[in-house]
């Protein structure tokens, strides 16, 4: 509802005969989903990104309250958003997994019990993309010859395509290198 003022601009009159604001659409979510969000953070995804996988196998028996909550708020808010914090739960639960798995493993091929072992959790090293690509699609290259640099500024062209995915370039560069 528009009028003009005293001043002779046009501006949006807020009053109406309900006493809301027309103009202010109420965009804050309500208090229970934003502490639902940070229940998610604080018992599952910053202990991960924090390595603290003891907190999140302690957490694990509230996974299916939490997520009966989400899919009840994605029903009533019609939220997209709570969608994405329960794929993150259905990740989470993959990572345990997995951590779990080569926590065994190692605990098998490395027992705690034997004198003089010194372990290391040294995180992966990750080369360039360039690199990376170059290693799945051809191979790591043998010390004595090295990385073939025409295929690698190849590579770093098509990186610069917006959206490449990587079958496309596996293709480009096999088809143009006869690899």
């Amino acid at each position: 509802m528009s009028c003009i003022a005293l001043t002779g601009i046009n501006k949006i009159n807020e009053n109406n005969l309900t006493g809301k604001s027309i103009i202010s659409n109420n965009t804050q979510e309500p208090y229970y989903i934003t502490r639902l969000k940070q229940v998610i953070f604080n018992r599952f995804i910053t202990p991960v990104f924090t390595n603290n996988w003891k907190i999140v196998e302690q957490n694990m028996f509230s996974l299916q309250e939490i997520r009966n909550k989400l899919a009840k708020y994605i029903n009533q808010a019609n939220g997209e958003d709570l969608q994405i914090y329960l794929s993150f739960l259905d990740i989470i639960v993959e990572l345990l997994a997995e951590h779990n798995h080569f926590e065994k493993l190692e605990n098998m091929y490395n027992p705690n019990n034997t004198v003089g072992t010194i372990r290391f959790k040294v995180p992966k090293i990750r080369l360039q993309p360039e690199y990376e690509l170059y290693k799945l699609i051809i191979g790591r290259p043998h010390k004595s010859v090295g990385y073939n640099e025409e295929i690698l500024s190849y590579i770093k062209t098509l990186l610069n395509r917006e959206y490449i995915e990587y079958s496309d370039i596996q293709k480009k560069v096999k088809e143009r290198f006869n690899v």
